[in-house]
């Protein structure tokens, strides 16, 4: 069993949560850091020993670098001072300052002490093998333990890790037509239906920041001039045997043109330059309901959801 008061940090592309473990104070271990807080809290109450951390990488620009396929949006895109998918300086220091905040708030709850190195094996960072998750858990350890020597462990090659992609990986079973048979049922076998009462507002925003669609783009769709995203025909990706199931449309380029612009603006970029200047804070809520529609159904159907999940809830 690992050290107890150690703390478990795991850097990745998903969603943040954290894992409190705790038991009476009066079971503790007689550790210096448990002896501390027990002392200053009723002998009823609960003392922190664990902490497992599973969060998201620090901000980055467009993983590809036409962002969106031609037709979409009637402007090029901005450019970026980091290769596409890259951490940039502003992900960085963000995730110097969210490490610098942990380690008040984990020092607080009496885990590990206000500053100095932690012990070798209490702190432990594993990201998975992109360049912007591997430098955003070199960040937070800065930010963690500043002047110390915290390893951000990762597996060799670029190759994603298995622990984070298990799907892709082959690292679980996954029967891709039954993921998209239930992906389907959720949507009551119409893509284009899926929360329309909560997108339809939505895509209208982003169908005006765009300035979409180009005419190209309509007639190669059958679609008359003038047409709207939210009306461009699904397409499936071809099916391949354990991977992941995929659809390109609405929802896929929608959710990329909207989490763009969300970036865009999280990097500290001008107004003036945030979806072309035609972006108010207002419409960034907004939309990104259509990026959390698009990874609801993908990766939240509960099939698709357990599966992916298995490896790391092992861990």
């Amino acid at each position: 069993m690992r050290s107890l008061f150690s703390c478990l940090l795991a850097v990745a592309a998903a969603l943040a949560v954290l894992y409190g473990c705790a038991r009476p104070a009066d079971e503790t271990s007689s550790a210096s850091v448990a002896v501390a807080a027990s002392e200053s809290a009723p002998a009823t109450s609960l003392q922190l020993q664990k902490v497992v951390m599973l969060m998201r990488h620090g901000v980055r620009p467009p993983t590809k670098p036409y962002v969106i396929p031609p037709g979409y949006a009637s402007q090029a895109w901005p450019k970026w001072d980091v290769p596409p998918g890259h951490l940039t300086r502003h992900g960085y220091d963000g995730a110097v300052l969210l490490g610098r905040w942990n380690r008040k708030m984990l020092s607080k709850r009496g885990l590990l002490p206000a500053d100095g190195c932690p012990a070798d094996g209490r702190v432990r960072i594993h990201a998975d093998t992109d360049q912007r998750t591997r430098r955003t858990g070199v960040g937070f350890a800065e930010g963690f333990a500043p002047d110390c020597t915290i390893e951000v462990t990762h597996t060799g090659g670029d190759r994603d890790d298995p622990l984070f992609a298990p799907i892709a990986n082959g690292a679980v079973s996954y029967d891709p037509e039954k993921a998209k048979a239930l992906i389907l049922a959720r949507a009551d076998h119409d893509l284009g239906s899926f929360d329309a009462a909560v997108l339809d507002k939505a895509f209208q925003r982003l169908d005006a920041i765009l300035d979409c669609c180009s005419l190209p783009l309509c007639k190669a769709s059958g679609l008359p001039e003038g047409c709207q995203l939210s009306q461009i025909h699904y397409v499936w990706e071809e099916l391949r045997e354990d991977d992941h199931v995929d659809f390109v449309g609405p929802l896929s380029v929608g959710g990329t043109a909207s989490e763009s612009i969300l970036l865009e603006y999280a990097n500290g970029m001008p107004m003036a330059q945030v979806g072309w200047g035609r972006v108010q804070r207002s419409d960034l809520r907004l939309l990104s309901r259509i990026h959390a529609a698009e990874f609801d159904l993908l990766s939240r159907t509960p099939y698709a959801a357990s599966h992916g999940a298995t490896p790391i809830m092992k861990y």
